[in-house]
C-alpha cells in the first residue's frame, strides 16, 4: 500500500470527459488499497477568465465580467447537470457553484465602482476557480463508491501577505494539514484538495502563484509523508 498524493491540472478536469478520467485513476487506486489525496486546479480557462473579468471591471467595462459570469455558470452547471445522477449530490453542487459566482460578480461590481483592482482582490477573485471544481469532483468520486470529500487548501495553507505569489508558513500549514487530511486518509476518505490557493494568518485569501497548484501538491505530499507525487499536467515538466 501507497501514500499518493494526486494533482490534476486544469486540462484533466477541464470537462466532463476529462473529469471521469480523473475520478477513475482515483477510483482504480483507492480499490488497489492506496491511500490517496488529491489536489485540483480550476477547470481549464477558467482562472483567467476570472481574472479577466476583475481587471476589465477596474478598467471600467461594467458588462464583460457579468458575460463570464454567465458563462462560467453555464459551464459548471452543465458539468454537473452531465455527470452527478443524484438530485441531492447535483443539487449542493449546483449551490455552492452559484454562492461563489454571486460572490465574484459581488466583486467585479465593487472593482468596477472603484477602479480599482488590488492584489488582495485579485487573489480572492482566483481562487474561486479551484473553490468550485473540488467539491464537484468529490461528489463525482461519491458517485462512483469513493468516499471523498472537497477540502479548501484555505484551512490548510498558511501564507504571508504577498497576495499574488504568497510564501508559505510551513511548520503552521504542516499541522494544519496533517490535524485535517491525516484523519480522512487513514479512514478511507480522499480529500480533494483546492490548489494554488492559502490564507493569511487572519484569514485573508491568497494565491501561490500561477501553476501553484504543483506546489499545493508537493507540500500536501510533504507534510504527509507521501510515497509519491503524481502531478498531470498537459505542460513540459522537468
Amino acid at each position: 500500500m501507497a501514500r499518493i498524493t494526486m494533482k490534476f491540472g486544469g486540462t484533466s478536469v477541464g470537462s466532463t470527459d476529462a473529469l471521469q478520467r480523473a475520478t477513475e485513476i482515483v477510483r482504480q487506486h483507492v480499490r488497489d488499497g492506496h491511500q490517496i489525496a488529491v489536489v485540483t486546479s480550476a477547470m481549464g480557462g477558467v482562472t483567467n477568465l476570472l481574472i479577466e473579468g476583475a481587471q476589465t471591471a477596474s478598467s471600467g467595462n461594467g458588462e464583460r465580467y457579468k458575460a463570464i459570469t454567465a458563462h462560467l455558470r453555464e459551464k459548471h452547471q452543465q458539468a454537473a447537470d452531465s455527470l452527478l445522477h443524484d438530485p441531492d449530490a447535483r443539487a449542493a453542487v449546483s449551490e455552492n457553484v452559484h454562492r461563489l459566482l454571486d460572490q465574484y460578480e459581488a466583486f467585479c461590481a465593487g472593482m468596477y465602482v472603484l477602479r480599482e483592482a488590488s492584489d488582495k482582490a485579485i487573489a480572492a477573485v482566483s481562487s474561486l476557480g479551484e473553490r468550485i471544481c473540488a467539491p464537484l469532483l468529490a461528489a463525482l468520486l461519491r458517485q462512483t463508491g469513493v468516499a471523498s470529500q472537497a477540502v479548501d487548501a484555505c484551512t490548510l495553507i498558511v501564507t504571508d501577505e504577498e497576495y499574488l505569489n504568497a510564501g508559505v508558513h510551513w511548520a503552521e500549514s504542516e499541522a494544519k494539514a496533517r490535524r485535517d487530511l491525516l484523519p480522512l486518509i487513514e479512514s478511507g476518505v480522499v480529500p480533494v484538495i483546492t490548489g494554488f490557493i492559502g490564507s493569511t494568518r487572519q484569514g485573508v485569501v491568497t494565491t501561490l502563484g500561477r501553476s501553484g497548484s504543483d506546489y499545493t501538491a508537493t507540500l500536501i505530499g510533504a507534510f504527509l509523508e507521501c510515497d509519491e507525487v503524481w502531478i498531470w499536467t498537459d505542460v513540459d515538466g522537468v
